[in-house]
């Protein structure tokens, strides 16, 4: 999270409302400037689920790599602190996986506009397929690159597996997920997913990373 007060208070409680209880939500400040730690210091003294993780400016690609560091559970996400979940996610991503033995776990995922609050489709979400199907990355390297986004938040990770194969995500100010992710998949042995709009990501903010890529294109 960096500089996310704006947001950050509902995209936690979406996580808090999760069906799926057994959770550990570890936010990493990235040396923000506004009130987004005092903001989660405040939603943690209500849910001891949340960890606060402060470290100095390092951008997102550092502190998902720091708050990785903190994990304790079978499966991790790294999600955007200004993203909204539905409340079932967490529940069928880990489902999903436990059933199929997934290295890897994709949900679709969907746009709203911070303007219009309308939602709308992301060019990059996964792509219509057999949702039953379970193929290894060998088997998608000729859609490797097209099938589905090159980032991060809508992928279930089996813990074990992001360790033996030491991913880890770049330090660039944008643009740092996307060797993690295709690193992932290449190598995962089992891919699995969930034919569901699971993840609401807010577009059309100019002061986020994505709005802003332009200033450091060489990422």
């Amino acid at each position: 999270a960096y500089n996310a007060a704006d947001g950050i208070e509902e995209s936690l409680s979406t996580l808090q409302e999760q069906t799926y209880d057994k959770l550990e939500i570890i936010v990493v400040d990235d040396g923000s400037t506004d009130g987004t730690p005092a903001i989660v210091r405040d939603v943690s003294t209500l849910d001891t689920r949340i960890a606060l993780v402060e470290q100095t400016n390092q951008y997102a690609g550092v502190a998902r790599n720091n708050g990785f560091r903190h994990a304790h559970g079978d499966y991790v996400l790294f999600l955007d602190a200004d993203d909204l979940f539905d409340s079932s996610m967490v529940d069928k991503l880990v489902s999903r996986a436990e059933k199929t033995g997934a290295d890897v776990t994709i949900c679709r995922s969907e746009g709203i506009d911070i303007t219009t609050g309308e939602t709308c489709s992301l060019g990059a979400s996964l792509l219509d397929r057999d949702f039953s199907e379970v193929r290894s990355g060998h088997d998608l390297r000729d859609e490797m690159f097209s099938f589905c986004g090159g980032w991060a938040w809508d992928k279930l990770y089996r813990t074990d597996f992001v360790r033996e194969q030491r991913l880890s995500f770049q330090a660039t100010r944008t643009s740092n997920d996307v060797c993690f992710v295709f690193t992932s998949l290449m190598v995962a042995e089992r891919i699995a997913f969930v034919g569901e709009a699971l993840v609401r990501h807010r577009v059309n903010n100019a002061a986020s990373l994505e709005g802003s890529r332009d200033q450091s294109y060489g990422c």
